[in-house]
């Protein structure tokens, strides 16, 4: 299971705000949060970037540390 930040450098700063619509700086922000917003999440699902599991996993991970 990948963590959000092996989410965002599997798919690479660039592509994913080409994705989402967001600055590559909103996107090295949530790397440096280890963080993907929930409101990304559908898109990035529905694109095969991330699998929902992995996006819940990531959060309960962070939490749990």
């Amino acid at each position: 299971m990948r963590s959000h930040t092996e989410i965002i450098e599997a798919v690479g700063v660039e592509p994913l705000a080409e994705l989402t619509g967001k600055s590559i700086h909103t996107i090295r922000s949530w790397k440096q949060r280890k963080r993907i917003p929930v409101n990304c999440w559908l898109l990035l699902v529905s694109e095969g970037a991330a699998g929902a599991d992995e996006l819940m996993s990531g959060v309960a991970q962070d939490r749990a540390a």
